[in-house]
């Protein structure tokens, strides 16, 4: 079974090779929008699938944000990062990469994630640390066996 934290460190590396996608952890009073936008990787839930030690399904909300200052660019780049498919497609990156590069011991794969859900689009962050921006979440759902 493959623990938060790595889990997260492989979700980490796959959307940081989305183009110009800044990646945080939480939200910080350093959140650089920059050119391309940004995913805080929210908070990480889970639940066994099974008695014993079945698989463990975590659920994990994505923030993707976008800088404001222009509306009709902030939806086009919002609409970039949230769309099922392109570049700068967060679901293609996951979808193409759905181990999140985590392996047991033994080389088999100890994840599969994917984007189940895309909500409040258009929508701000309350503790987006005063930045005007554009907002969307999207829901992932990472499974992982539960053998250790």
């Amino acid at each position: 079974m493959a623990s938060i934290t790595r889990l997260r460190n492989g979700l980490h590396e796959v959307l940081n090779a989305v183009p110009k996608l800044q990646v945080y952890s939480r939200l910080t009073e350093d959140i650089n929008l920059g050119e391309g936008g940004a995913v805080v990787v929210g908070p990480w839930g889970y639940v066994p699938n099974a008695m014993g030690r079945g698989n463990f399904a975590y659920d994990v909300t994505l923030y993707v944000i976008v800088s404001l200052a222009d509306y009709g660019l902030a939806t086009d780049q919002l609409d970039e990062l949230v769309n099922p498919f392109g570049p700068r497609s967060i679901y293609e990156a996951i979808w193409n990469n759905r181990s999140l590069g985590v392996y047991d011991a033994d080389g088999a794969v100890d994840a599969d994630a994917s984007v189940t859900a895309m909500t409040n689009y258009g929508g701000t962050l309350a503790d987006a640390a005063g930045i005007d921006h554009l907002a969307a979440q999207l829901t992932l759902a990472v499974y992982s066996p539960g053998s250790a």
